[in-house]
């Protein structure tokens, strides 16, 4: 029997998970540590262009993707063991 605790962490993996999977390069955007200062960033606002991002970066996010989802099958699989 799954607790709320339980469909809560499974419904976090799922979809961190699946976000991480399909797209990687908004979620390595929306990273603080990705942008310092050094960032080439210009005025009030920085500059429009998007930023582009190494392609072994994408796939270790992709990467880090399938083990978010793999622990949260492991949360489903347990009760069922």
């Amino acid at each position: 029997m799954y607790t709320v605790r339980d469909i809560l962490a499974i419904a976090l993996a799922a979809i961190l998970g699946v976000a991480l999977l399909v797209a990687p390069a908004a979620v390595l955007r929306l990273q603080w540590f990705m942008f310092d200062p050094t960032s080439g960033r210009h005025g009030e606002w920085g500059n429009d262009d998007p930023r582009e991002f190494d392609a072994k970066y994408l796939w270790i996010v992709r990467a880090i993707g399938v083990v978010v989802l793999a622990i949260g099958a492991a949360i489903v699989a347990v009760p069922h063991l």
